[in-house]
């Protein structure tokens, strides 16, 4: 075998001698070198730190993300339950407000009761203060349309009730009309004070007469035409003496003379075809007049008592509050106008319906009202005769004569239909009290008979128990 020998290079490292061809051979029957244990444990502890370093990375960037999803949600959930929380508070200080129309609900527990309870169930029902805004804000104009059509629809009576009296107008013309045949038969002229008195009476006691039964007749038809009006058979019973409270007798009274607003403005208006000697431009004028000073009384008279607290303070106001939210001033015309025309025809066609009118007109407060206005109106022409024949026909031209006549014929029949208004207000309020008054006589009265009748019955009972166990005793 050739040997390898060495090669040695000036200046370079000393060269190792090559291994021989038996080393060499050695070497290659050597089995793989083993690294040490302390290398391997070095080794293995090293990777293991770097697993247990990458898992708590890993961990501890999992823990980062789940608190971080945690919080957030918390977040908002917070975010949630404080919109809540302001949504509810906005509901409950608008609720606040609008029952505050019946007292302060500080000092009134059953207001704080039901501003609790639409509060919690307009809340439920995902309502905002905003919403409800929209909504009662929507309401006024519509009842403000069904307050005109109502007041005329009531006033037509008023307009056909002249008509009795222009009949007894022509007296002096035997022959033209049954009625002129009738009266002129009792000696009863047109000229005289009697005649003008009668026509006057005729008049009022006609138009208030019509007008009680129409109320009537009509009271059921038109019930809840109104969003925001008042309906006391449906008040919720712990307040209903608060509305009670409200009405008080100078309250009542105002709202009786202005209820006669609108009539004085039309006579006002009857006045210019008078005095143009239009008579009948005038007569004609009468019903559309009175239908339109219906209106107007009917707008004057109403004016802010619409409320929305009518509407809450119903039993069943939530009903009602969505019907109002999904309502509009078309639908409403349109359908409800429907609705309400035949109910009306139904209450006109029906014997329950005429039993209620007639009933109405028999009522105290009514049968005053008649009266009142009949004397008034009987009053007032009696004024204006007396006022023509102080002017005399020489003294003033035909203008003035009637200019003056209408004048007092206004200002006089304004004075009538507040009186009528007023008196109906303390008869009725006198009834109610007299009513509530011989009520409760009654009803001491019969829980003393009751209680006396009880108590002779108990005395019976517990006597026949004695004696049986007196007797039972002897034996």
């Amino acid at each position: 075998m050739m040997r390898t020998g060495s090669i040695s290079i000036p200046g370079a490292f000393p060269s190792t001698p090559a291994p021989s061809e038996h080393e060499v051979e050695q070497e290659h029957d050597l089995p793989p070198r083993r690294e040490s244990a302390e290398t391997v444990r070095s080794g293995e502890t090293h990777h293991s730190g770097e697993t247990e370093h990458t898992e708590e990375t890993r961990h501890s960037s999992e823990t980062g993300r789940t608190q971080g999803t945690f919080q957030s949600a918390m977040s908002r959930t917070s975010l949630e339950v404080r919109q809540q929380q302001e949504r509810e508070q906005r509901i409950h200080d608008s609720m606040h407000t609008f029952f505050s129309a019946l007292g302060n609900p500080n000092e009134h527990p059953n207001l704080e009761l039901l501003i609790a309870d639409r509060t919690e169930r307009l809340m439920a029902r995902g309502e905002s203060a905003a919403d409800i805004a929209e909504t009662f804000s929507k309401a006024k104009p519509m009842d403000r349309v069904t307050d005109i059509v109502e007041g005329a629809i009531r006033a037509f009576s008023f307009g056909i009730s002249g008509l009795p009296a222009d009949a007894l107008s022509q007296i002096g013309d035997v022959g033209k009309n049954a009625l002129s045949n009738f009266l002129t038969g009792w000696a009863v002229s047109a000229d005289t004070y009697a005649g003008k008195a009668a026509i006057g009476v005729i008049g009022g006691v006609t138009a208030m007469t019509l007008r009680a039964v129409s109320d009537g007749l009509l009271n059921k038809p038109l019930e809840d035409a109104l969003w925001l009006g008042e309906n006391a058979s449906k008040l919720e019973a712990s307040v209903k003496p608060l509305f009670e409270a409200k009405k008080t007798v100078g309250s009542e009274m105002l709202n009786a003379v202005k209820g006669g607003v609108g009539y004085d403005i039309r006579n006002v208006v009857n006045s210019f075809p008078a005095m143009a000697d239009l008579k009948g431009l005038n007569t004609g004028l009468n019903i559309g007049g009175s239908m339109a000073g219906g209106s107007i009384s009917s707008l004057v008279q109403h004016h802010g008592q619409r409320l929305p607290v009518n509407l809450l303070a119903r039993t069943d106001w939530e009903d009602r509050y969505f019907e109002l939210k999904n309502a509009s001033l078309p639908k409403q015309m349109v359908v409800g106008g429907i609705q309400r025309s035949g109910a009306v025809v139904q209450s006109l066609a029906s014997f329950e319906g005429w039993r209620t009118g007639r009933q109405n007109a028999m009522s105290d407060n009514m049968l005053a009202e008649i009266a009142t206005l009949g004397i008034g109106l009987g009053g007032v022409n009696m004024l204006r005769k007396f006022a023509a024949d102080a002017m005399g026909s020489d003294q003033w031209s035909a203008a003035g004569r009637i200019f003056a006549d209408q004048m007092v014929n206004t200002v006089g029949a304004a004075a009538a239909y507040a009186t009528q208004g007023l008196v109906g207000v303390v008869v009725k309020m006198g009834s109610e009290a007299i009513d509530h008054a011989v009520g409760g006589m009654i009803q001491g009265g019969t829980n003393a008979l009751a209680q006396l009748a009880g108590n002779r019955f108990r005395e019976q009972i517990e006597n026949e128990m004695e004696l049986g166990r007196l007797g039972r005793e002897r034996t």
